[in-house]
């Protein structure tokens, strides 16, 4: 599991703290293997957190730096994926 928590500088903006909890209410209601699975939406202490799906693996900016410029297929490969976790998102109603 991974744990995400709300910058404490905008813990003390209301509209900021609000927007988290919404994104990860939106998130919450996605279930598809190219979308992150939100567990749990939690608060201590004024503070938001997400418990989530841990992805292993490397980020995009260090496969960069390590492997240079990404293939045309891989780049249509990562694009296909993203585009199938943004439609099972958009069929929930959320826009990213």
């Amino acid at each position: 599991m991974a744990i995400k928590f709300l910058k404490p500088d905008l813990t003390r903006d209301g509209t900021s703290v609000e927007r988290f909890v919404r994104e990860a209410q939106a998130a919450a209601g996605v279930v598809h293997p190219n979308v992150v699975t939100v567990y749990s939406i939690e608060e201590s202490g004024g503070v938001p957190w997400i418990v989530m799906e841990l992805i292993e693996g490397e980020s995009l900016r260090k496969r960069l730096h390590c492997f240079g410029q990404l293939t045309p297929t891989s780049v249509a490969r990562i694009g296909a994926q993203i585009a199938e976790g943004l439609k099972a998102a958009h069929e929930k109603g959320s826009i990213h």
